[in-house]
Order: structure tokens, then sequence, then C-alpha cells
């Protein structure tokens, strides 16, 4: 996963943990149970990294798979989905439409430069082919019930044609599903024929990744898109009856008061449904980590109390109250509109979903 792939030295200060699996994980996972089973040391496979004396002896990097549908389905019947069907924290998309709900990734990479986001898939966009999706969401859906998939691709869209074809696929087996994209799609790569096909084939929830309002910070980050694009893309969305989220940070590396207020802005005069506000968590192994060490800013990371609503290093034009405050300000300002709360009400799912919802935002607000 991204942790021991960003940064495989402190996930080996656990004593713990034996061994750390760098980047993707099949074939590694598979060379690391056949050394157990020969009783073999663990040194030295390749995608893998041991500490030994206060020494981290890490093998030759592993290719990235280049054909994800050699990859076999995961053996589903091991696993009791009932489980996830009742605990909502296990939810990345907050809300659901139905309760038999799994998760699937059906490509892998984002080819994009952020400087904010890890790098264990690589930046080639690797996909799953049609096919190949198409027949594991009819097995999950045929032998275990499955009636809502959260596609958590980090670019589902980065190829429309393909998108379009997955989901006109899902109508042409007449899967009859519930759909929703936690992770966030390209607001700026939604085209009217994939937005038509995306409702029809049960798309109800959409997340934007957008992070910034500032042009000038959008190529800071190598975000790299349209910002005019994006909020007409969310419009488009929301008019169909997509319930839309959107994500932004606030603290980037010399963004101004100014720059904080435009995307606040931006998120206010949008017509997403809901928004998250983070502040810049500098990951380790990231640009924007370097970044930081270069500049001599100190970076309060814990891996095991993450949280995006800290300041861990602010890198930003604004000090440490003054940004809080814009954060504040920023949920303040974006739930305080009354026609807002009214399509929240209108367009959720189930209408319950709103204390649950509402709860997490205003702790947020609050904090």
């Amino acid at each position: 996963g991204p942790h021991p792939s960003s940064d495989t030295a402190s996930t080996l200060l656990n004593t713990d943990i034996d061994i750390a699996g760098i980047r993707e994980g099949e074939e590694t996972f598979i060379d690391i149970v056949n050394r157990i089973e020969a009783g073999d040391d663990l040194t030295g496979i390749p995608g893998t990294a041991v500490a030994r004396d206060d020494e981290i002896i890490t093998g030759q990097n592993r290719p990235f798979l280049e054909d994800l549908d050699t990859i076999p389905f995961p053996a589903w019947d091991l696993v009791d989905l009932r489980q996830y069907f009742t605990d909502a924290t296990l939810n990345q998309n907050d809300i659901v439409f139905r309760r038999e709900v799994t998760t699937i990734f059906s490509s892998r990479a984002c080819p994009f430069q952020c400087i904010f986001c890890h790098n264990m898939f690589g930046k080639k966009f690797r996909a799953r082919s049609v096919d190949n999706v198409l027949d594991e969401i009819g097995i999950l859906h045929h032998e275990f019930g499955i009636r809502e998939f959260h596609f958590i691709d980090d670019c589902f869209n980065f190829k429309t044609d393909r998108a379009i074809s997955i989901l006109e696929g899902i109508l042409n087996r007449n899967f009859d599903l519930k759909i929703a994209f936690p992770n966030g799609i390209r607001g700026d790569k939604l085209p009217d024929d994939l937005l038509e096909v995306m409702k029809k084939a049960g798309v109800y929830k959409a997340n934007f990744g957008i992070e910034s309002g500032s042009p000038r910070i959008q190529k800071l980050i190598k975000k790299g898109l349209s910002l005019d694009a994006v909020k007409d893309g969310i419009s488009r969305a929301a008019s169909i009856g997509i319930f839309t989220h959107g994500f932004f940070m606030m603290g980037f590396p010399d963004e101004t008061k100014a720059e904080l207020k435009q995307t606040i802005d931006f998120a206010c005069n949008s017509k997403l449904h809901t928004a998250g506000f983070s502040l810049l968590s500098p990951f380790p192994g990231t640009d924007v980590h370097r970044l930081a060490t270069e500049k001599g800013v100190q970076v309060h990371f814990d891996p095991d109390s993450t949280s995006y609503q800290k300041v861990s290093a602010n890198l930003s034009a604004v000090d440490d109250t003054e940004l809080k405050q814009m954060h504040r300000l920023a949920h303040r300002k974006f739930y305080s509109s009354p026609h807002r709360l009214y399509r929240i009400i209108r367009d959720l799912p189930h209408p319950l979903d709103l204390f649950r919802v509402g709860a997490k935002h205003l702790k947020l607000k609050f904090l």
C-alpha cells in the first residue's frame, strides 16, 4: 500500500512487521509465501524491504503489472461480506443507496503529476479490460448479492470511451445497480454522453478532486484542471440528479489568504452538494514533502494519527492561526447556504443520512 511504499523505513520501525511490500503486492506476496513455506530468509525478494540490525535491506524494484487481467479475482467466498453491509465506518462514500455494497478497482494509476499524491501505482494508466471488470461485477452481483458498487480508481474517467463501455456493459447485462465514485473523478473529463450513461447505469454520487480554486495553485500542484470545465461538469452532473461532493485542500506552498479565499469562493459558487476542506499533509515520498524539507519546514507526520484537519506542516504564506481560521471559514460559509441545505436534503438517497453526514461536517466546521 501507499504507506510502506512511500515511507518504508518508518513502517519497519514497528517490530511486529517482518517485511514490507513496496508498490503492487500480488506477485510479491506469492514470493513471500513461497519463502516462508520453504523456510528461507526473506531478504532480497523483489519489491520488498526488511530490517536487519538497524539496516533496511531492499530487494530490486519489481516492474508494475502491465496486464491487470492476469490477476485472478479475489476469493470472495472466503470473505463474510455481510459484515461490511452493517458497518458504516467501513464505507468510504459517507452514504449508501443500498446496503449490499462493495468496492472495486477497474484501473490503476493516475497519469497526472499532483505533488501531494503517492506513487505506488506509478504514473502510467493501466486498465483492466471492460469484459474483465464486468465479469467480476457479475460474480459479485449474482453469487454474492452485491447491489451497489463503489469504484475507487484513481482516475476512472481518464479514458472516457472505456468508462462509457463499462457503464453500457452494466446496462446491457441487466445488473440493476447503484454506483458511486468516492475516490473522485476528473471533473474536466465529463462529456455529455458519459454523464448520460452514468445516470442510466445507476450512478447516484460522484466526488470531484478539485483541491484549489486558484489558477496559480492549480499549476503549482500540477493538478492541471480547467476550473471552468470542472465547475461546468459539476453543474451538469448535479442537474441530472447526481449527488456531488468536492475535495479541497488548503495550505499549499506560498498560498496566500487571497488564494485561500479563491478556493472557498469556488466551492460556494459551484453546484456541489457537499464539500470537504482538508489541510495539506505532506506525506513522505511525495514531491510536496521534499519541498517542505528543502524549505526547512518541519513535518509533524504520525502515521498512526493522520488527520487532514490538523496543521502537520504549514508551507503557506499565512501563519498557523490564520490558516485554521480560513479552514473553519470554508466549512461555515459553504454550509450556511439555505439553498444548498435544501438541495442536500432533497437529493440524499435516504433522509436519515442527513444526520450522519451533517454530524461529520459540523465536526469539521468547529475544529
